[in-house]
């Protein structure tokens, strides 16, 4: 593929033919020598490819049912992946067996697959005509198999589907210990007047998991075709994914393994935190929500999966500041307006560095994912409505 370029000299005009190989490879990447390099190969056919396509695309479906949105866009994502990967198989294929490329894995929440690629073999990705971008994958982790829980996972996973199961059939809030937060943004005027408590609606959160409290157990969402049986009984390719998924351990653990602080919990119970029988203080903004825990920041498989298994909205722990990402950057944001488009709303904790030791600039104080257009960070207040100052802005 080539690029026609226009140059003007004080004696004559000439024209220079380009490649445009070089701007489809990540300068980041070090290409030489012959060691494995981890990218990610970035196709061509995506749904959007350009800046601005993901605004046009919302103004032009704002009016119809989000599920709609949400079946078509995800099908079409899935399609365009399918069929890039047709075009760019064989290459794959072959320099697998050359040994210049190792565990290639596909993924549609952007069209693309990462891998392990020697220099020679990231020109050749880089060269064909279905591909896009090659990036160098900063966020690579090891590949590892599905494992099943251990004898001391199950036994805890299993006593936190039995809390689960115990949960109340109803939400008894009226005589609920309510907190400040709740009550200064005036959550207990929309129960009651709206009765709006989140029912019917799905929360992912990424973070480090959850202690094994009712309050949370009850809060729960629960994958309808798994059970905990050291078996993948849905075909996803995940074992005992019941009440969501660590891609970061391979299992579906995703208790907290701290026994004393987890962050996790804190930002699940002021998602949708239930009164306890210990305790009667109501924490959660929308009580009646249910909560899909993952674990794996930076892994676009947790968006696919939270996707595939209707979250409504995702709630991210995670960010990056401080730290030149490069080119990356584009790929989540493709990955998070992939994820707007289909009607989930993405969000997380602007984060701390407004004030303090680790301070930073203003401008440079809210990083990946966060300062992505189409994803929501939300800053800290006192009790009097004032910023915290170590907020970030």
């Amino acid at each position: 593929m080539f690029r026609l370029v226009v140059t003007t000299s004080f004696s004559a005009a000439c024209f220079v033919v380009t490649c445009l190989t070089g701007s489809q490879l990540d300068e980041a990447i070090p290409l030489t020598g012959e060691s494995f390099r981890p990218v990610f190969v970035r196709m061509e056919d995506q749904l959007f490819r350009k800046a601005g396509d993901h605004e046009t695309f919302c103004k032009k479906h704002a009016d119809r049912p989000r599920s709609q949105n949400r079946k078509e866009v995800t099908a079409l994502l899935r399609k365009k992946a399918d069929g890039s990967w047709k075009k760019v198989e064989e290459l794959v294929t072959k320099l697998e067996k050359e040994g210049e490329v190792r565990g290639p894995r596909r993924f549609w929440i952007v069209n693309g697959f990462a891998c392990l690629a020697k220099p020679a073999a990231i020109k050749k990705l880089a060269e064909h005509e279905a591909v896009s971008f090659v990036y160098l994958d900063r966020f690579a982790r090891p590949t590892r198999a599905p494992r099943s829980l251990s004898s001391s996972q199950m036994t805890a996973m299993k006593a936190l589907f039995e809390s689960w199961q115990k949960k109340p059939a109803d939400l008894n809030w009226k005589d609920a210990k309510i907190p400040w937060n709740l009550e200064g943004i005036k959550v207990p005027e929309a129960w009651r007047k709206e009765k709006a408590f989140g029912q019917g609606v799905t929360v992912a959160v990424i973070d480090s998991g959850i202690l094994p409290t009712s309050s949370l157990a009850h809060a729960l969402w629960k994958n309808p075709k798994e059970t905990f049986n050291g078996k993948d009984d849905d075909g996803n390719g995940l074992v005992d994914d019941v009440f969501g998924y660590d891609f970061m351990s391979e299992s579906g653990f995703v208790q907290e393994t701290s026994r004393m602080l987890s962050h996790g919990s804190i930002c699940a119970g002021i998602i949708a935190g239930r009164p306890s029988a210990k305790s009667k203080w109501l924490t959660g903004v929308a009580p009646k929500a249910e909560l899909m825990l993952v674990k794996g920041s930076f892994d676009l498989r947790a968006l696919e999966y939270l996707l595939l298994n209707d979250a409504d909205l995702v709630s991210m722990s995670f960010m990056i500041v401080g730290r030149e990402l490069g080119h990356v950057r584009g790929l989540y944001r493709n990955a998070f307006e992939h994820l707007s488009a289909a009607g989930v709303l993405s969000m997380g904790g602007a984060g701390n560095f407004a004030a303090g030791p680790r301070a930073l600039a203003l401008g440079k104080q809210i990083g990946l994912p966060k300062d992505i257009p189409c994803v929501v960070a939300v800053a800290g207040t006192t009790k009097d409505r004032a910023t915290v100052s170590f907020s970030s802005k």
